[in-house]
This record gives C-alpha cells, sequence and structure tokens, in this order.
C-alpha cells in the first residue's frame, strides 16, 4: 500500500475568494484615480480668477521657458550689539527683542560645562560668536558663550 501513487485532489478555491480579490484591486484603484486627479497641477485654486494656463504662464520664468523660478523671502540683516558682560536671559531677550531668531548659549565654565546653560538667569555673557556692529542675518545663528554666576 505504500508503494501506490496517492492521487492528487486539485485546489478547490471557492469563487467568493475571488469576487473578493477583485473588489479589493478595484477599491484600491478607484481611490489611487481619486487621490491623483484631486491633485491636477492643472487645477486652479478656488476663488482663483483666469484659467489654469495663465497660472502656469505667470509661474513660468520670465525668458518663457517652463522652468519655475522660486524666489526666496529676503532675510532682514540687523546691526549687531555688544552683549558681553550683560545677564545671559536679559541678553537673548535684547536680540530676540533687535529681530534674532536663533539665539543659543554655550557654557565657558569648566565646573559647569558638563550641564551647559540649563537657566540663562543664572549665567553672565562673556562671548559672543558675532562681533558688535556688524550686519548678521536675523535668523543666522547666535552663540553666546556664557560663564556662571
Amino acid at each position: 500500500m505504500l508503494d501506490q501513487p496517492v492521487p492528487s485532489t486539485p485546489v478547490n478555491r471557492k469563487p467568493w475568494f475571488w469576487i473578493a480579490i477583485a473588489g479589493a484591486v478595484l477599491a484600491l484603484a478607484c481611490c489611487l484615480g481619486l487621490a491623483t486627479s484631486a491633485f491636477k497641477p492643472d487645477d486652479t485654486a478656488a476663488g482663483d480668477s483666469g484659467t489654469a494656463s495663465e497660472a502656469r504662464q505667470e509661474d513660468s520664468s520670465p525668458d518663457g521657458s517652463d522652468e519655475t523660478v522660486e524666489e526666496s523671502p529676503e532675510v532682514a540683516e540687523i546691526e549687531m550689539p555688544s552683549v558681553v558682560d550683560m545677564n545671559a536671559a536679559v541678553a537673548r531677550d535684547e536680540l530676540e527683542r533687535l529681530g534674532f531668531t536663533n539665539v543659543q548659549f554655550g557654557s565657558l565654565d569648566e565646573e559647569h560645562n558638563t550641564i551647559g546653560v540649563v537657566n540663562p538667569a543664572n549665567w553672565t555673557v562673556i562671548e559672543q560668536s558675532h562681533e558688535p556692529g556688524r550686519l548678521v542675518p536675523a535668523d543666522a545663528v547666535i552663540v553666546l558663550g556664557c560663564m556662571k554666576n
């Protein structure tokens, strides 16, 4: 009995299995089609007057090529004041009042160098990364070297 071949049975998949697969593929195709058609580059924003071709023409470069020209916003340059010998919290407030947006602190105190400047009110500025009187972009990193009071 062991030498006789075992008859193979065909895989009998139910028709509902194929219907479910076809439905899933169709649903996925519909979702992707709707998602991509909602973001066509030819569409103009709601409330805009004009046609899509006018919108494309406004976005193209002046020489008529299709390359778009992105203008970076101008960053104001501010004259750097001297904040040496000031309380670090007061120095930060002064720099932010002038328009600087990226003021950071560094510890120059060997005894307290491991934790850094946690509370600027307890520190005094002894160095600054930009010389006083120079024009510095408002978004430039300004590092104030501090000693613990």
